[in-house]
């Protein structure tokens, strides 16, 4: 599994995990989990009471039935990575790149996966 350097520590609404992309976890865990709004909200205020300047990442996972089997995420952005290095892909078309090798999984879920929540 791949790992990431952020700046900020990421909270998880709902989760004790990190999600993944396409996942409901990829295997990091949260430092803070968060159950309802009313904490979200109280959480970045009490933020920029304290006058800090960077951003609060609040991950959430996507609806289980619409994960994908981790293995079979990793292997299909293992793939993408390839494919764009091959083709000298790189940058800000690097996600669109990782969204079309990913929809070629042949599972069903395609994109929906990525649009999660937010779409509905």
């Amino acid at each position: 599994m791949r790992s990431w350097r952020l700046k900020e520590l990421p909270l998880g609404y709902g989760t004790d995990t990190l999600p993944a992309f396409f996942a409901l976890d990829c295997g990091l865990s949260v430092d803070v989990r968060l159950d309802s709004p009313d904490e979200v909200a109280a959480l970045i205020q009490a933020r920029r009471s304290l006058g800090l300047q960077s951003s609060t990442l609040v991950t959430v996972p996507i609806p289980i039935e619409e994960a994908l089997d981790p293995d079979l995420a990793e292997a299909a952005i293992e793939q993408a990575t390839q494919e764009a290095a091959e083709q000298g892909i790189h940058g800000p078309a690097s996600t669109p790149w990782l969204l079309r090798v990913v929809e070629r999984i042949p599972d069903g879920k395609k994109l929906e996966v990525q649009r999660g929540p937010a779409a509905k």
